[in-house]
């Protein structure tokens, strides 16, 4: 969904009075923090699926990731809704990882 409202807020940013640098750099980090939950939410998606391909340290770490993303919105924007989404992925994913056990690959009798 993030990346999906990119074409408009690159525009916005061109339109601005930002400078040049400015709007590149916007552009990228917006970027970069729409593939970056992309694919936590794939690593996600897999674990989930399949709970033996991960550790339970795995999915600590990796829940680490949308905290840190939440941390940084409230930080440089303030109260601001997505922030709280993050940071609910982010414990879930947290108590997730604490109470995961990994099942075995191979679940044939």
């Amino acid at each position: 969904m993030h990346a999906l409202a990119y074409p408009k807020a690159a525009r916005i940013a061109e339109h601005s009075a930002l400078p040049a640098f400015f709007t590149a750099a916007f552009k990228g980090l917006w970027l970069i923090d729409s593939g970056a939950t992309l694919v936590l939410a794939m690593a996600f998606g897999l674990i989930a699926a399949f709970p033996g391909t991960a550790s339970r340290s795995v999915v600590v770490v990796l829940a680490l990731a949308p905290l840190a993303f939440a941390m940084a919105l409230f930080a440089t924007m303030g109260n601001f809704f997505p922030g709280y989404l993050m940071l609910v992925a982010g414990a879930a994913a947290l108590i997730g990882g604490t109470l995961h056990h990994r099942a075995p690959l191979d679940d044939s009798p």
